[in-house]
């Protein structure tokens, strides 16, 4: 879908919507906080994601809990965030503007790797699957 062509109404030129949106959707104007939030949110699952699970799982210290709130809020209202069920979430399509702008590695989203990587080991004696999943 991100490489469908489009054609331009202004000029009649035809670019793709990942082009479209990789000029549409800005990163230039956030700060190094917020940049690295918006790099764990590509490596998160697409569910709401409450403010003291973010605080666990990302690491963060009691000192830093402050900008979390902040930036969490300040991306919502710019439309970066989305709240959903007393969470926070990013839109599968932002996910891959800030992917191909951000690059993110696997050492940026380590602490998500780890803490997605332990919810998702299952006890063979005594977890289901399906339960654990879903």
């Amino acid at each position: 879908m991100l490489q469908q062509r489009i054609a331009s109404g202004h000029s009649g030129d035809e670019t793709t919507v990942y082009e479209h949106l990789l000029i549409t959707f800005n990163l230039s104007e956030f700060g190094e906080f917020t940049i690295w939030l918006f790099k764990q949110f590509v490596a998160l699952p697409l569910l709401p994601h409450r403010f003291d699970d973010l605080v666990a799982w990302l690491q963060i210290e009691e000192e830093g809990k402050k900008d979390l709130h902040n930036a969490l809020l300040f991306t919502e209202e710019t439309g970066w965030l989305q709240r959903e069920d007393d969470g926070f979430l990013m839109h599968p399509m932002l996910q891959q503007v800030v992917y191909y702008h951000l690059h993110p590695t696997d050492k940026d989203v380590k602490a998500v790797i780890e803490i997605v990587t332990i919810s998702l080991e299952l006890d063979q004696t005594k977890d289901n699957p399906i339960e654990k999943l879903f």
